[in-house]
């Protein structure tokens, strides 16, 4: 009867060594997820697009990339190569091309005018706050019109030489927002907050060495400077106009 325990005193340190290598383990690595996304500051040509990618604990990291459209139907399937700095030496972006299986034949990875920046995240297991102002890139908004967004996030392959990741992309959820419409002064018939033109009014005499301040009118009696022979003119009216030296 005793048997059986001396089968259990071999097995109890076995046990405790695989829990500890259990807890030990590193955690399994994951695609890239997209945990949040959203807009602010937005103006009537200008906004920052937000989002909070998590890079799945890959150890080369991920890439991600925001998208703007006018319309759901022009979003882009795939992340484009990003910019190349001309100040560093030139760096070949094979995308998904240069993994183990590849990319399907339509995948378009060359940058196209309008994209957004592609930019990699190091690998990490929490999510991480991502933000791109608008005007930052010289990308203008229209005023009064809804825009849609996301952002994409692929898994970064480790390379030496060139920009590569791992298919398929993760896709954030599709995002709106409108910009308002600039305040126009009610009357006014220039630009948003212009003031009405002011009222012509008839230009004063110009006065040599003197600024005319205005002139006035003022009815007078004149009357004769001998006084005894008691003439009188009849009324008249004589100018006044103030000056004030230049």
């Amino acid at each position: 009867m005793r048997a059986p325990n001396q089968f259990r005193r071999p097995l109890a340190p076995v046990i405790a060594l695989l829990c500890v290598l259990a807890l030990a383990a590193p955690a399994s690595a994951s695609p890239p997820v997209v945990e949040g996304e959203s807009a602010s500051e937005v103006s009537s040509s200008d906004a920052t697009l937000e989002a909070v990618v998590n890079p799945g604990n890959l150890e080369a990291g991920a890439y991600y990339q925001f998208q703007i459209v006018a319309n759901p139907s022009e979003y882009w399937p795939e992340v484009t190569c990003p910019e190349q700095n001309p100040e560093a030496p030139e760096v070949q972006c094979l995308g998904p091309y240069g993994t183990v299986g590849g990319a399907p034949p339509e995948a378009e990875i060359q940058r196209r005018p309008g994209d957004l920046p592609t930019v990699r995240l190091d690998g990490g297991a929490e999510g991480v706050q991502v933000a791109l102002r608008l005007s930052s890139i010289g990308r203008a908004l229209q005023p009064g019109a809804t825009y849609h967004y996301r952002v994409l996030a692929v898994e970064a392959a480790s390379s030496v030489d060139s920009i590569v990741w791992e298919p398929p992309p993760t896709y954030g959820a599709d995002q709106t927002f409108t910009t308002p419409v600039p305040f126009v002064a009610e009357g006014a018939g220039g630009s948003a907050g212009s003031l009405p033109e002011p009222l012509a009014t008839s230009p004063e005499p110009a006065l040599s060495g003197a600024e005319a301040l205005g002139c006035k009118q003022r009815s007078v009696r004149r009357t004769h400077m001998h006084r005894h022979l008691r003439h009188r003119r009849p009324p008249g009216k004589v100018s006044l106009c103030e000056r004030r030296p230049a």
